[in-house]
């Protein structure tokens, strides 16, 4: 793998190694097939093909999320609901998210264990959310439906920001000559072959990716956490609407935790120094 640091040695975004079995190899080509498959029957209107990631294609979140008016973290729902239901049952994509969570365990063990600790807490007070993945620490998924995506320049504000989201590109494209990954702020582009995958800071980081030869196919499949999830469990499990209306001692302690928020975020990016010491022990 191929972590990507800062100065002070914080790990901003790794490069995960592929995982090159027989198994996965075919996980990786099945679940392609199964994305593509989806595309062609789901029939996505003009309006599903435009957002703010790029046009022409249809790009489909699942999970659970908080935000827009929600009184708490809720799964989200919409028309394409039943596709993301059948399109996730099958085992291919279980095993692309546990190994994304495994990745994001590995080289980010600080945020992994703010978001298990804090996925324990959001399930023992709203009992009737349930994971995407039994094995996985992410709340929610979004599915590229492609077929040659060249991405916007963009940052997911949802995502949290010192979280990483999890992307793995899938596909039949050759990663030489399109598909890659560019980071803005870092001036880095990396090739990005179908069935690997990059855990980044997207709330942080600008980013895009470059078109496929027009002959060929690219997918993607992305894991992360809204950081109003992170808010809500803060907050004692309460909006900050609700904190500021009832809770005047909440409040400013909330606005305190806030002030201090820079410093916070770079603490919970784990150093490489740390982990290969950790290895080594």
């Amino acid at each position: 793998s191929i972590p990507l640091v800062d100065s002070k040695g914080r790990i901003l975004a790794v490069a995960v190694k592929k995982i090159d079995t027989p198994q996965y190899n075919q996980d990786t080509t099945e679940a392609a097939e199964l994305i593509n498959k989806a595309r062609e029957e789901a029939d996505f209107k003009p309006a599903e093909k435009r957002g703010k990631r790029g046009y022409d294609f249809a790009a489909v979140a699942y999970g659970i999320s908080y935000g827009k008016g929600q009184p708490h973290p809720m799964r989200l729902g919409g028309s394409r609901r039943r596709l993301m239901e059948q399109l996730l049952s099958r085992p291919c994509m279980s095993h692309i998210a546990h190994h994304q969570s495994s990745a994001y365990a590995a080289f980010s063990p600080k945020n992994y264990r703010h978001y298990f600790e804090g996925n324990r807490k959001l399930y023992e007070k709203l009992p009737d959310l349930r994971p995407n993945f039994p094995k996985s620490e992410f709340a929610c998924i979004t599915v590229n439906f492609g077929p040659r995506t060249r991405t916007h320049i963009h940052t997911d504000a949802k995502n949290t920001a010192h979280g990483m989201c999890a992307v793995t590109a899938l596909g039949s494209f050759d990663p030489k000559l399109g598909g890659h990954l560019v980071l803005w702020d870092l001036k880095v582009l990396i090739e990005f072959p179908p069935g690997c995958t990059i855990l980044l800071p997207s709330a942080l980081l600008r980013h895009s990716n470059t078109a496929v030869q027009a002959h060929k196919t690219r997918f993607s499949v992305t894991q992360y956490t809204a950081g109003g999830i992170w808010r809500w469990l803060d907050g004692g499990c309460r909006t900050e609407v609700d904190i500021k209306r009832n809770d005047p001692e909440g409040w400013q302690k909330l606005q305190a935790y806030k002030n201090g928020r820079r410093e916070h975020v770079l603490n919970m990016f784990s150093r490489l120094e740390d982990l290969q010491a950790g290895l080594k022990s």
